[in-house]
């Protein structure tokens, strides 16, 4: 990611993307649901990269596996993720091996268990959030979800 990350206040984030911050299973079916459309995964980058200083006050590594995707509903953006893992570990390869798959096909179908969410802003005008997920044998992988404005504006998440 380009733009810097920074942690932010809940109360700081525009109003119609709250409600996606709270999604708890799978943020492409949530989109799915409210779109009525089958979304898709562009990958933006997939490889080793270096984490940002924001990134690593969870997430201690200085570099890392790191999958960026954007997540489409036709042809609209609906949100940038970045996923990033430990270089050379088996949650980077399960992340490389994903492919145009959705993350939640790798972290709703074993034994991921996310720990607490941080809302953060990306740039200026991008908000979402992240989490960190861990495995019992010590895996993690650190999720970072942003939810595109225009889309929050137009959809809202079904309950």
């Amino acid at each position: 990611m380009s733009k810097q990350t920074s942690a932010v206040e809940r109360q700081q984030i525009p109003t119609d993307i709250q409600p996606w911050l709270d999604i708890t299973g799978s943020m492409t079916q949530a989109i799915a649901d409210a779109t009525n459309l089958t979304p898709y995964v562009n990958i933006t980058f997939s490889g080793v990269d270096t984490t940002s200083n924001w990134e690593q006050q969870s997430f201690p590594e200085v570099s890392c596996f790191a999958r960026q995707i954007e997540l489409k509903a036709g042809d609209f953006c609906c949100l940038f993720a970045r996923s990033i893992a430990q270089t050379e570990s088996p949650a980077a390869l399960a992340l490389a091996t994903l492919g145009n798959r959705p993350l939640a096909d790798l972290l709703f179908h074993g034994d991921w268990q996310a720990g607490e969410i941080t809302t953060a802003k990306r740039g200026d005008d991008e908000f979402g959030r992240a989490v960190n997920w861990h495995t019992p044998d010590g895996q993690t992988i650190m999720v970072q979800e942003f939810i595109r404005l225009e889309f929050a504006q137009r959809y809202t998440p079904r309950r």
